[in-house]
């Protein structure tokens, strides 16, 4: 009955799974550490570029193992589609902020500012905003004249927020009015040649008519 018991309990460990990094996956990344790191050093420009592509490639390979063998496939497909899943959550929360922040700063200049037209302002949501640095966001937009005698319209606005998943909140707001330089006969107005630069619309006079730090 012992040797029975002790038969079953042999089978009994060799059907269940070892818990646990087998070590595999930790030798392949240090393997691909090693490479990475040679090619640094190495004079062969071969060997060098060789080794520039087979150690991430390793490293890659150990992290791979080394999550297989903690939760087996579950926990490898688990990794990336988590991954996919926060991007697009963060995506999607960033998208909803930016439609937040452009009704809020429709509202202020409608309130505000009465000088630019409506139709300015109702054009203002399509814009495109940027995160020109981590939690911080600017918006800069031109807006031509229905005619040529009619002025044009610049607006700036930036808002900062505490992290990702926080909502926007304005920190400054500029309206600026754009008129056209007049020029006489015999005179040249040349526009200055900057990153916008176009030879065709003449040079335009920018007045700030309102401007608020919130």
């Amino acid at each position: 009955e012992e040797e029975k018991k002790k038969a079953e309990e042999a089978e009994a460990s060799k059907e269940t799974p070892s818990s646990g990094s087998s070590g595999r996956g930790e030798a392949a990344t240090l393997l691909g550490m090693t490479g990475f790191g040679l090619s640094m050093v190495l004079r062969n420009p071969a060997a060098a570029r060789a080794l520039r592509v087979a150690g991430p490639a390793g490293m890659a390979l150990g992290v791979f193992l080394t999550v297989y063998d903690l939760g087996g496939w579950k926990l490898v497909i688990a990794v990336p589609v988590s991954i996919l899943a926060f991007s697009c959550a963060g995506y999607f929360f960033d998208s909803k902020e930016e439609e937040n922040i452009k009704s809020a700063l429709v509202n202020e200049i409608r309130t505000n500012c009465v000088e630019l037209p409506s139709d300015v302002a109702e054009a203002l949501p399509e814009a495109q905003g940027i995160e020109y640095e981590s939690n911080k966001w600017r918006l800069e937009k031109d807006f031509e004249g229905k005619t040529v005698r009619d002025p044009h319209w610049r607006v700036r606005a930036k808002a900062t927020r505490g992290s990702r998943f926080s909502p926007w909140v304005l920190s400054s707001i500029e309206v600026s009015r754009g008129t056209r330089v007049e020029v006489k006969e015999g005179e040249s107005a040349l526009p200055p040649q900057t990153r916008n630069w176009d030879c065709t619309k003449g040079q335009l006079k920018w007045e700030v008519i309102w401007d608020t730090a919130l």
